[in-house]
C-alpha cells in the first residue's frame, strides 16, 4: 500500500513538501441547542482552492476503487460494489464521488480534517478505497453515528486523493447525525481510536490529535490559563476559540446559529488561508456556504433538491459563483465535463503556487520534467477515477 508521511494534504513537488501549517489548515464543530444542530467547516489552504457541489442520487451503483485498480501498488483486495440507499450533496475539489465532505438526506455529515501521523491499518481480505471515496461512501450508505462506526474496520482507507503526483491525505473525521450524535474517528498507531458523544465534551476539530486539543484546553483555563494565552498568542488557538465560543452559545438564547456559525468560522481563519466556509443546518435542512471569490453568504434547501433514481445528476460546477442568498435555482445537468472543470483549475493552481507561473507553458514544462506528463494528460487521469467509481463489474 502506498504511504506518504506528511502532517497534512502533500503534494510532491521540486522534492519538497507543499503543506499547509495545521495553524492555517481546516475545522469542523457542532452548534447543538433545542432549537438547533448546526454543522460549521471551514476548508483553508495557502492557494486558491476551487469547488463544486453534487447531488448524489438514491439507487446510483457504484464501486470501491483503491491503489490496485489505478496502478500504483500490487496489493489486490476484493471490490466493494454498492448501490446508494441515501441521496446527499456533497463539496468537492476533486469530482464527482470524491469530496472533502457533505451532508446526506437522513442528516448524517462527514468532514475531514488534516491530522499528520495518521496510520491506516491495512488487511489484504478486506475492500480497499481512497480516502475521499470512503467519505462518499458513508453518505451513500448510513444514517447514524452508530452505523458509521459499527462498519468502521470492514474496509481500509487508503490515504491517496489524487491519481498522480504522489498526493497523500492524511486525514480524521469528524461525523455527525440528525439525533445531535458526534465521533471523531482517528487513525493512529494501535488502529482506529472513537471518542463519540460523552467523550467529546467539546465538539469540535481541528488538525490535533482529539486528547491533545483537550489537554491543551486545560493549560489555557483559569487565571493562569489567561496568562499563559497572552504568552503563546503565535500559536494555533482555534480549538481554544471554539470551546469557549461553544460554550457561550449554549448558555445563550438569542444568538441566531446561522449568524454565529460563520462569525466563529471566519474568526478560525486566517485571512491569507480562508477558502470556504460551509454550515450545515441539519433541522431544517438547509446547507450555507461562501468562499474567497464568492463573499456573499449563498444557501440551498435539501428539499428542493431531487434525489430520486429517475432525476438526472446536477451540480453547481463553481462554487465562486457571483450570486447571493437561495441559490436552489442554480444547480444544472452534470457531465464529465464539470468533472474535468474542477480537477482542471484546482491543478493549475496548486501548480502556479508551486511553480511560480502563470504561463501555460511553463506549467506543463514542470508536469513533463517531474512526473512525464503535461496538465491534460494529468488531468485526463484524474477523471479516470471518477469514471471508474461509476462502472461496477457488470455495469
Amino acid at each position: 500500500m502506498f504511504r506518504t508521511a506528511c502532517c497534512t494534504f502533500i503534494l510532491l513537488i521540486e522534492g519538497c513538501f507543499l503543506l499547509s501549517s495545521p495553524s492555517f489548515s481546516c475545522s469542523t464543530f457542532r452548534l447543538s441547542r433545542s432549537d438547533c444542530l448546526v454543522i460549521g467547516h471551514n476548508l483553508d489552504q495557502n492557494f486558491h482552492t476551487p469547488g463544486m457541489i453534487h447531488v448524489n442520487r438514491r439507487s446510483e451503483r457504484k464501486r470501491s476503487v483503491s491503489s490496485f485498480d489505478l496502478k500504483l501498488s500490487n496489493i489486490q483486495t476484493p471490490i466493494l460494489e454498492w448501490t446508494s440507499k441515501y441521496g446527499s450533496v456533497t463539496f468537492s475539489l476533486l469530482g464527482r464521488n470524491l469530496p472533502d465532505g457533505g451532508m446526506n438526506e437522513a442528516g448524517l455529515t462527514v468532514n475531514e480534517m488534516a491530522l499528520g501521523g495518521s496510520v491506516f491499518p491495512f488487511v489484504d481480505s478486506l475492500p480497499a478505497m481512497l480516502i475521499h471515496l470512503w467519505i462518499q461512501y458513508q453518505l451513500d450508505n448510513h444514517a447514524t453515528v452508530g452505523e458509521v462506526l459499527e462498519h468502521l474496520e470492514n474496509i481500509n482507507i487508503e490515504p491517496r486523493s489524487t491519481f498522480t503526483p504522489p498526493a497523500s491525505a492524511q486525514y480524521h473525521f469528524f461525523v455527525t447525525d440528525n439525533q445531535g450524535d458526534v465521533a471523531i474517528i482517528e487513525f493512529l498507531h494501535g488502529g482506529p481510536r472513537i471518542y463519540k458523544n460523552e467523550s467529546v465534551p467539546v465538539p469540535a476539530l481541528c488538525n490535533l490529535a482529539y486528547p491533545h486539543e483537550l489537554e491543551r484546553l486545560k493549560t489555557y483555563r483559569g487565571i493562569g490559563g489567561r496568562i499563559r494565552r497572552l504568552l503563546d498568542s503565535g500559536k494555533d488557538m482555534r480549538f481554544i476559540k471554539c470551546a469557549e465560543a461553544l460554550e457561550a452559545f449554549k448558555a445563550s438564547t438569542n444568538m441566531e446559529p446561522t449568524e454565529f456559525c460563520f462569525d466563529l468560522l471566519k474568526r478560525l481563519q486566517v485571512e491569507e488561508t480562508r477558502q470556504w466556509s460551509v454550515v450545515y443546518d441539519v433541522k431544517h435542512r438547509h446547507v450555507y456556504f461562501r468562499t474567497t471569490r464568492g463573499v456573499p453568504i449563498k444557501y440551498f434547501d435539501f428539499d428542493s433538491l431531487d434525489f430520486s433514481t429517475e432525476a438526472a445528476p446536477v451540480v453547481i460546477e463553481n462554487i465562486d459563483l457571483d450570486a447571493a442568498g437561495d441559490i436552489s435555482d442554480q444547480f444544472a445537468a452534470f457531465s464529465p465535463d464539470a468533472d474535468r472543470s474542477v480537477i482542471d483549475r484546482f491543478l493549475r493552481s496548486l501548480v502556479r503556487f508551486v511553480a511560480k507561473t502563470d504561463d501555460a507553458e511553463q506549467m506543463d514544462r514542470h508536469m513533463l520534467d517531474h512526473y512525464g506528463m503535461d496538465m491534460n494528460h494529468y488531468i485526463s487521469r484524474a477523471l479516470e477515477i471518477t469514471e471508474l467509481v461509476r462502472t461496477p463489474k457488470d455495469g
